[in-house]
């Protein structure tokens, strides 16, 4: 399969490549946003994605706390929710899934802006549908600034990307 050009497979693709190869130099991204003093926590349990999210948001200027899963996402939330500017999260995870994370989380802090992200477009129970952002998988990187600088802009309105 090949990937999208532009899409965060494609982007772990060349990366491997290249550091296999012995190279071991970064895909160099053009900046798309300011997310200066913003911070995002990024919840997958898939390592792969993480390690793909994470360096793509540092370069646009955020701030980002990652935990592998549901449980470690909402230890995170309560330890710097005042600092927590977005939760961007995988909806199907095993233990604590990303919506059962978020209603954990709203229930003490309803303001919390979230944006979900899942390779199936009906996984959203309809509280989140209406109040949360939501991002299909596989998405491209300027999809993924649009959809955070959307939900970041909308509060706990997020339209869907």
């Amino acid at each position: 399969m090949i990937a999208p050009v532009g899409s965060i497979a494609c982007v772990l693709a060349r990366y491997l490549h290249c550091t296999q190869r012995g190279r071991g130099k970064q895909i160099p991204l053009q900046p798309m946003g300011r997310g200066v003093n913003l911070t995002i926590l990024v919840v997958d349990d898939d390592p792969i994605v993480r390690a793909l999210l994470v360096p793509v948001l540092t370069r646009q200027g955020y701030s980002v706390l990652e935990a592998d899963g549901g449980q470690q996402g909402i230890e995170l939330f309560f330890t710097f929710a005042p600092q927590i500017d977005l939760i961007l999260t995988d909806i199907t995870m095993p233990v604590v899934d990303g919506v059962r994370m978020v209603e954990t989380i709203r229930n003490s802090h309803f303001g919390a802006r979230v944006l979900f992200m899942s390779g199936r477009a009906d996984t959203l129970p309809e509280w989140a549908s209406n109040t949360c952002g939501f991002l299909l998988k596989p998405f491209q990187i300027p999809q993924l600034m649009t959809a955070i600088h959307r939900s970041l802009n909308a509060g706990t309105q997020s339209p869907q990307a």
